[in-house]
């Protein structure tokens, strides 16, 4: 049986469930968002802690290693079966939720490496391709249930404020996910030496 994994949650030194997490890392950094500090949408919320913890398991990279193309012509190479919707659903949400991932999670890493001005183009193209994918990942979900769903909705929602949520995504990683910048290296030491007597399963740090 696979173990659940969880985080330690420093500042109250319990263990929380890594979907818990996520889920309240991002609830908080909404809250401090004012163009959604009086929303809740909890759908989006349940989505994107899911997507969070998915990225780390190899179900999440094996699924865009079949569905995933790089460059945007790619994508045709995997939708050349018309009458393959539920493919095509497939195909456009691996690859809206990989853009979503690369530009509010990874892509800061990569900023200083291009040239001036570069960078900001691909990000405002690739922001437009993303919102794209999940509106035709909502449409087809659509047409494979004959009927508006609540996934479909969420992928409305995340289509139509790609950029709100990327931000959200990003401020996420600068406040919950930056670990090594903010504690000292002896620091860090001590506490893992501390987790010895942790059960192995355990293997990811809360803040």
């Amino acid at each position: 049986m696979r173990p659940t994994p969880f985080y330690y949650t420093l500042s109250q030194r319990e263990r929380e469930s890594s979907e818990g997490y996520m889920l309240t890392c991002l609830m908080r950094v909404r809250s401090e968002i004012a163009e959604l500090a009086t929303s809740s949408d909890e759908d989006v919320n349940v989505y994107l802690a899911h997507l969070l913890v998915a990225v780390i398991q190899p179900q999440y990279h094996e699924q865009y290693a079949r569905y995933g193309a790089v460059r945007e012509i790619d994508l045709l190479d995997l939708l050349e079966e018309p009458a393959d919707k539920a493919l095509k659903y497939r195909v456009y949400r691996v690859n809206a939720d990989h853009r979503l991932l690369w530009l509010g999670v990874f892509d800061n890493l990569l900023r200083d490496r291009e040239p001036e001005g570069v960078d900001l183009r691909r990000r405002h193209c690739t922001e437009g391709y993303g919102s794209a994918y999940y509106h035709y990942a909502a449409e087809y979900d659509r047409m494979i249930h004959r009927a508006r769903t609540p996934i479909a909705e969420v992928l409305d929602k995340l289509s139509g404020s790609f950029q709100l949520y990327e931000a959200v995504l990003t401020r996420v990683r600068q406040d919950y996910f930056d670990l090594l910048r903010r504690v000292s290296e002896p620091s860090l030491i001590r506490f893992v030496g501390g987790l010895s007597e942790t059960p192995p399963e355990s293997g990811r740090i809360g803040d």
